[in-house]
């Protein structure tokens, strides 16, 4: 499923990733945060990511018919029905971060909420490019085996959760067929500093 590290290998363009999706990452951090969301988002059940989908897709469209309003840019992250459509799902930090949305103080009223970064006019462009990929991450964890099983809480043909000596877990989400060097590479990219003499026995 994962057997290549490229950004390539994703389908997304190398030019979102210096043009407003993660203008600080490089290709190598960015491609890890690809392969995060993608081995997040089918940990959620079939309804979740349809709610995602659609509640991401109206705000994406927001943004790109209203370039210049800051309201149409702006969740904010005490919002009842942004947290339970988006903000509380499995994957939800990755795919905001892809779509270069960053934690800020917003005003009026003055909260934490998440800001979209239209630093440039390519911010706009990457948000079109990176918003087709996620669709197609939609749809194809909706596909997956474990959708299929009736009152599905999880997409996930199979899941995992790890716990680490230092407490922390980690969860992801795999086809049953990847061999194990599949998780061992999935934890290379997001197993704590804390923990990596763990990671380094196994």
């Amino acid at each position: 499923m994962f057997e290549e590290k490229t950004g390539e290998r994703f389908g997304m363009s190398t030019s979102i990733q210096g043009e407003g999706v993660a203008p600080s990452s490089t290709s190598s951090t960015f491609d890890s945060l690809l392969e995060c969301a993608v081995r997040q988002l089918p940990l959620n059940s079939p309804t979740e990511i349809e709610l995602m989908k659609k509640t991401l897709s109206k705000i994406v469209a927001n943004i790109l018919e209203n370039p210049d309003e800051l309201k149409y840019r702006t969740l904010r992250l005490q919002n009842k029905t942004l947290r339970e459509r988006i903000f509380d799902l499995h994957g939800a930090k990755e795919i905001m971060s892809i779509l270069n949305f960053k934690r800020m103080n917003a005003t009026d009223p003055p909260e934490v909420a998440m800001i979209f970064q239209a630093d440039t006019q390519d911010s706009f462009f990457a948000l079109r490019e990176a918003w087709a990929w996620l669709e197609q991450q939609f749809d194809s964890s909706i596909e997956m085996e474990g959708s299929k099983r009736p009152n599905s809480n999880c997409c996930a043909e199979c899941s995992l959760i790890i716990r680490l000596p230092s407490g922390s877990t980690v969860k992801a989400a795999f086809y049953s067929v990847e061999p194990l060097r599949a998780v061992r590479d999935y934890l290379n990219i997001t197993i704590p500093v804390s923990d990596e003499s763990f990671f380094r026995s196994i």
